[in-house]
């Protein structure tokens, strides 16, 4: 860090005066650094070495934001702040989420700003200003706790480096409101609250999921108090496999279909029912108004106002091996799954049937 330190003051010190003995200024059209290597190379080879140099500087900048984002990230994931997933370890042994979602806002950044350095710069400055101003003080803040040697000097040179940043994040912030700050300055705000708020979120849930102070042990589910319900569409081999499973569970199963054309279609699956199903009754739901699922939310209901008995719903759900062929059908099944987990505490079992024509395609 030293070297770095010592390096990086040499390269400000001799650009800066370089830019003063030729009279270089900043435009939009070519960097000072192209402008003096121009001037002092001409357009040789060692202008373009000067240029390329550059853009690997560049290149290993920007590849920092993706090796340190996702640390970050993971690391209050991992404390709760940031949504878990974060802190996942993909394939690669990377933090492969992080790396995704700091790639998207890198996108959208661009996008609104239209990829104009100039709208760029006052975010970036802002932003680092911010990291450095926080940095700086909770180092004040650490040399203080510990108090170990030479902790006075320590705090005093951090303090005066808060104090620096500091007063250079109020100046940018104040001269560049306008030119693009303004949103660094909203958002910071903004994103402290939805740590605060992903937190709370996740300490509820620890707290919902405490087992202190509960002393009651698990209910014995038997097949005799529980109670399988098997929505079906029609008698086919998806709804057979689906009420095998769930008489393989409870001694109480009902299948339940819901009429919702008004046809003779009920009559043609009792038929079918009566052939190829034995020992489990079937409850034809009549549905006026063409809904599928509520007729089976309202039976459900009544089983639960009624009978004590622990209840499942055993849904036989088709798979197809190909996702444009499953864009074909209805998946009532997921829409079903998806009421019953927000509107009713019923665990729910897909019993899945996978088309033996797709596996043969996929062969």
């Amino acid at each position: 860090m030293l070297f770095m330190g010592i390096i990086l003051g040499i390269l400000f010190l001799g650009i800066t005066s370089l830019a003063k003995i030729y009279g270089v200024l900043p435009t939009t059209q070519q960097t000072v650094i192209s402008q003096l290597a121009h001037m002092i190379f001409g357009s040789g080879p060692l202008y373009y070495v000067i240029q390329f140099a550059t853009l690997l500087i560049l290149v290993v900048a920007a590849n920092t934001s993706f090796a340190d984002f996702p640390r970050v990230a993971a690391l209050l994931g991992r404390d709760k702040y940031l949504p878990n997933q974060l802190s996942d370890v993909g394939s690669r042994l990377v933090y492969s989420n992080g790396i995704v979602v700091l790639a998207i806002l890198s996108g959208v950044l661009l996008v609104v700003f239209e990829g104009h350095t100039s709208h760029l710069i006052p975010l970036y400055a802002v932003g680092v200003f911010i990291s450095f101003t926080l940095s700086q003080t909770g180092m004040v803040r650490h040399w203080i706790k510990e108090r170990s040697k030479h902790w006075r000097r320590a705090a005093f040179i951090n303090g005066i480096g808060a104090v620096c940043t500091g007063v250079t994040l109020v100046v940018i912030a104040a001269t560049k409101f306008t030119h693009g700050a303004w949103l660094v300055i909203l958002l910071v705000p903004l994103c402290l609250i939805l740590f605060y708020r992903i937190h709370q979120h996740y300490e509820t849930v620890a707290r919902g999921l405490s087992l202190q102070g509960i002393h009651q042990k698990l209910i014995s589910l038997t097949p005799d108090n529980h109670i399988v319900v098997v929505p079906v569409s029609g008698v086919h081999q998806a709804c057979l496999k689906a009420l095998d499973y769930a008489k393989g569970i409870s001694n109480d199963v009902r299948a339940v279909y819901v009429d919702n054309d008004g046809n003779d279609s009920s009559e043609e699956i009792r038929k079918k029912w009566d052939r190829y199903v034995s020992n489990i009754s079937l409850i034809i739901l009549p549905s006026p108004e063409r809904d599928v699922v509520e007729p089976i939310l309202d039976y459900l209901h009544e089983i639960q106002l009624h009978d004590g008995r622990f209840l499942t719903v055993v849904i036989p759900e088709f798979v197809s091996g190909n996702w444009w062929t499953r864009l074909l059908h209805r998946q009532m099944a997921s829409k079903l799954k998806n009421t019953l987990l927000y509107r009713y505490h019923v665990p729910v079992v897909s019993v899945a049937y996978y088309f033996p024509a797709d596996k043969k395609i996929k062969k």
